[in-house]
């Protein structure tokens, strides 16, 4: 079972000239990404968030040995094949697997099942995102490029942070949840299990001991602005973001 990832340093290139003639210092930033040898990953889905996993990590020298999907094997995208889970693990049995699913009752479904059969399920943080050396990351999390997680913050196993997504100070997401595109979630925000956030949505701001409270299960509209605690298994939307359904 993968262990939480450990802060690392990188070191983003050399010195360069900016547009006024002065000199841009290479920039050192704490990380929890692996700085080792380029992996060889099977990636489990065929949908968007698949392939966007895959172009960000071809662009980082990683290998993809194929895609998987049970449900509709034996096909093309690209030049890569989609194999039945089953094949993909006997063909490529050194490969790590990442399970490039959004919605969050199946990322955590699929994930037990490929865990329950033995396969090793690894996390991605992109080169272009920025965590906190101080923040906690659980397995099989999924960072993408500009996200930023900051200090305090503790992610999970199997959360994604899509493109540009923020998390402040002191705040926290729960196993399996997501944030889609251009969410901010400020300090002192907790954030349940199996949690979708869509698009652009944006928190008010928690105290220390009244945090603002997203429980378990819910979804949150894109462009919602949430101000009170969110119940368990509850849809809510719009500017301030009211509940629309409930149950889920």
């Amino acid at each position: 079972m993968e262990q939480p990832l450990r802060p690392t340093t990188l070191r983003f290139g050399p010195p360069a000239q900016d547009r006024l003639g002065g000199i841009v210092e290479a920039l050192t930033v704490s990380s929890h990404r692996d700085i080792g040898p380029p992996m060889s990953y099977i990636i489990y889905g065929t949908g968007g968030h698949a392939r966007e996993i895959f172009f960000q990590l071809m662009a980082e020298g990683h290998g993809i040995r194929c895609f998987a999907d049970d449900r509709s094997p034996d096909r093309l995208i690209g030049d890569l094949r989609v194999e039945n889970s089953r094949i993909a693990a006997e063909r490529f049995p050194d490969a790590r697997w990442i399970v490039a699913i959004g919605n969050p009752r199946a990322r955590e479904s699929v994930t037990r099942e490929l865990l329950d059969v033995g396969v090793t399920i690894g996390s991605f943080v992109s080169n272009r995102a920025l965590v906190a050396p101080d923040a906690v990351v659980g397995p099989e999390a999924q960072i993408f490029a500009n996200a930023v997680v900051s200090t305090g913050c503790t992610l999970g196993r199997g959360v994604i942070m899509h493109f540009g997504a923020i998390l402040c100070h002191d705040s926290s997401i729960s196993d399996y949840s997501i944030l889609c595109p251009g969410v901010v979630v400020p300090g002192n925000v907790e954030i349940g299990s199996r949690v979708f956030v869509g698009a652009g949505a944006s928190f008010r701001d928690g105290k220390p001991m009244a945090r603002l409270k997203i429980h378990d299960g819910s979804i949150v509209g894109a462009g919602a602005c949430v101000v009170r605690d969110v119940p368990a298994d509850t849809t809510v939307a719009g500017v301030p973001a009211s509940v629309r359904r409930n149950p889920v």
